[in-house]
């Protein structure tokens, strides 16, 4: 009967390298995403002719529209005060409801149709030169 003996030896310093430096990774990704669908947002807004300035200020309009990075729950939130982007239900004259409504339904779905551009772009700009110098 023979015997047979294996010995596997595997080097974990690349994974905790890259498990230390996720967090960070994970933030810039979810601020990526959270400045492209400001734009989106800001250039549906801009060609529907809504003014996105206070008037007051001369700030730029994509500041009129904020995104908010949760990076626990890795979500973004967009959200804008010139922009009117959720109408809350209300109640009717003849006391019937009427469900609120998304105003700018089709942003989610535009973030979505973009995403692998923004993953290849955060991928190029970010993720490489990121391990570039953990040397992996």
């Amino acid at each position: 009967m023979a015997i047979l003996k294996a010995e596997v030896k595997f080097n974990f310093e690349p994974i905790q390298k890259l498990a230390k430096i996720y967090p960070e990774i994970n933030a810039r990704f979810l601020s990526l995403v959270g400045k492209r669908s400001r734009t989106l947002l800001k250039m549906e807004a801009l060609s529907k002719g809504v003014r996105l300035t206070d008037g007051k200020r001369s700030q730029s309009p994509l500041f009129m529209i904020m995104s908010d990075v949760q990076t626990k729950k890795s979500l973004v939130k967009v959200y804008s005060h010139p922009l009117m982007l959720f109408e809350n239900g209300r109640t009717l004259r003849d006391g019937s409801k009427e469900s609120g409504r998304k105003i700018y339904p089709a942003l989610k779905t535009s973030v979505m149709s973009r995403m692998g551009t923004y993953v290849k772009d955060f991928e190029n700009k970010i993720l490489e030169p990121e391990l570039r110098k953990l040397d992996l």
